[in-house]
């Protein structure tokens, strides 16, 4: 379904607002490489190919796919081999979903500083799953997990988190016996959620002399994060056991070669307004 022809498409939106869009705001070399490479895709500017069939002589001619890793309409090969290759790695145990979410202070500093602050919280919440896990208290093994990153929300709004799927148990400090966890949970979400943010802030903290200020008033320094840091709770959700840990990669997988909205969402523009399915 998502390479069905839609009533409108990225690229027909990109085509056009795009000259308002170019006086309202100014894109990175990547976000300015992804624009055109949507807008392009599968028409005359990308060129084209033909195939031939070697026993009827049927032609059939199409145009170039753009291959960006953004773009609705590619890479869906891509993301089936990924999904195909984690789960051929799945351990034969159930397991948790959980997510790792940024309070509302921090939003403008990670949008500012993304290469840095994108490799913190994935970092962070990985250290956080590791830690409790080896605390005698939660689970006392030595767990892991696999972690997505997403940066928008279903609404289309700038929410950075991280999705992981973390097996239900761990191996002792022998790596001989499986210790099974609860059913319920791996530890406590919040623990899990002072975990994180100590480590957040313990990393973080390291970067301050590189971190770029959301705006001119702003000083980046160690107080500065750690009012940022300190001033919202931090939220951890984490879904009990699963079954079927197959269907969470295969939902991560739909987001790990695509940008935050398919074209299958699209419904109209009317009066130069974007119409989709939330």
């Amino acid at each position: 379904m998502e390479n069905k022809r839609q009533k409108v498409e990225i690229a027909d939106i990109f085509r056009r607002f795009e000259s308002d869009y170019y006086q309202q705001s100014n894109m990175t070399r990547v976000q300015q490489k992804a624009f055109d490479d949507i807008m392009n895709c599968r028409s005359q500017e990308s060129g084209g190919h033909t195939l031939k069939c070697n026993n009827c002589g049927s032609v059939q001619h199409a145009y170039n796919s753009c291959r960006n890793r953004h773009c609705t309409k590619c890479q869906y090969l891509k993301q089936v081999v990924w999904v195909d290759k984690l789960k051929a790695r799945l351990l034969p145990v159930k397991y948790f979903h959980v997510v790792f979410t940024i309070p509302g202070s921090l939003p403008k500093l990670f949008y500012a500083n993304q290469r840095i602050c994108y490799d913190l919280i994935i970092k962070s919440a990985s250290q956080a799953i590791l830690k409790a896990g080896e605390n005698p208290c939660f689970l006392g093994a030595k767990t892991g997990g696999v972690a997505v990153l997403h940066t928008w929300g279903q609404a289309l709004t700038y929410h950075p988190h991280v999705h992981l799927l973390v097996p239900a148990g761990g191996f002792d400090n022998d790596q001989i016996e499986w210790i099974q966890s609860g059913k319920k949970f791996l530890a406590p979400v919040k623990a899990l959620s002072s975990l994180f943010r100590g480590i957040f802030a313990e990393n973080i903290y390291k970067h301050a002399g590189e971190l770029i200020p959301c705006n001119n008033s702003e000083t980046i320094d160690i107080d500065f994060l750690r009012t940022l840091i300190y001033k919202n709770s931090w939220n951890v959700f984490s879904k009990p056991t699963l079954n079927n840990a197959e269907k969470v990669i295969e939902y991560l997988g739909r987001y790990t070669h695509r940008v935050a909205i398919s074209n299958a969402r699209l419904v109209d523009i009317i009066n130069d307004e974007v119409h989709f399915i939330r």
